[in-house]
């Protein structure tokens, strides 16, 4: 609530968690950055990611926008996240066990969120997951200048902290069977996501020559080798700024103000720039 009406401020009930942004920030607008950490603690243990990645749908809501702009609530949930990391990520107590056996299948946001949601209440909680590292698309699909795997893996952390299991390389259906995770477990909770990208309705976009801004953003995190040029829109800066260490590209796209200073232009040694394969996407 605030002091002005009955009712709960657009920031918060636009909020998929129902975070208190209108509480956390009043705090620091007071200069209380402990009491503002400790109430988005109360949220999420995952503030640090929310802070780089969030679609924010609270700023869309914000009523400060019909004045001089949005709050920008995500920034201040970054900046509290890394100032305060010890209270964000404070770990909950844990209630006495409860005997209920719970596999996850999947360890994106959905399996990771549900992972702690579901030990902070005293039940066994484990992970599985096809890759070789969890974290799904935050670690795969989301480049690092906007997510560093650091912060994954500080979750992951986490919730091994408070008692969940994870078992990597495991794929549903190859290397584990739904019907034995359900002779295994109390609940089995499927958290698979939909991380298969989706091609344009045009012809040809089936080729062999055409590939998927998902498939590619994969690829360079596992290998870190890969030399293309775009012609594209957002989505090629997340290509480029994601593989300019290892990558050369020219694009003519526009995107965010933000990120257009920070692309690093930059040919890899000992690279033939006319054997560079061209896709328009």
């Amino acid at each position: 609530m605030d002091n002005l009406r009955l009712s709960l401020a657009p920031c918060r009930t636009a909020c998929p968690l129902h975070m208190n942004c209108q509480g956390y920030v009043r705090y620091m607008a007071r200069g209380m950055e402990k009491e503002a950490a400790e109430e988005l603690r109360l949220h999420t243990p995952f503030a640090a990611i929310l802070g780089r990645i969030c679609h924010h749908p609270c700023e869309q809501a914000c009523e400060r926008s019909q004045l001089d702009g949005a709050v920008h609530i995500r920034a201040l949930k970054r900046y509290l996240a890394d100032i305060q990391a010890d209270i964000c990520t404070q770990l909950p107590d844990i209630p006495d066990e409860t005997g209920h056996r719970i596999a996850i299948v999947g360890s994106g946001p959905s399996g990771l969120m549900a992972g702690f949601e579901l030990r902070s209440k005293g039940h066994s909680v484990t992970i599985f997951d096809k890759a070789e590292k969890p974290g799904g698309l935050m670690r795969y699909g989301i480049p690092s200048f906007r997510l560093p795997s650091l912060h994954v893996d500080n979750a992951v952390e986490f919730l091994e902290a408070m008692g969940v299991v994870f078992k990597m390389s495991q794929a549903l259906g190859e290397d584990i069977e739904f019907a034995r995770l359900m002779d295994d477990f109390d609940s089995v909770l499927l958290a698979i996501g939909t991380s298969s990208p989706a091609r344009l309705p045009i012809p040809g976009s089936d080729l062999d020559s055409v590939v998927q801004g998902m498939d590619v953003l994969r690829d360079v995190e596992m290998t870190r080798s890969m030399v293309f040029l775009l012609k594209s829109a957002k989505f090629s800066w997340s290509l480029a700024r994601f593989s300019a260490s290892s990558c050369s590209w020219i694009t003519n796209s526009i995107s965010l103000r933000s990120e257009i200073t920070c692309v690093i232009f930059k040919y890899p040694p000992a690279v033939d720039v006319t054997k560079i394969n061209y896709f328009k996407l």
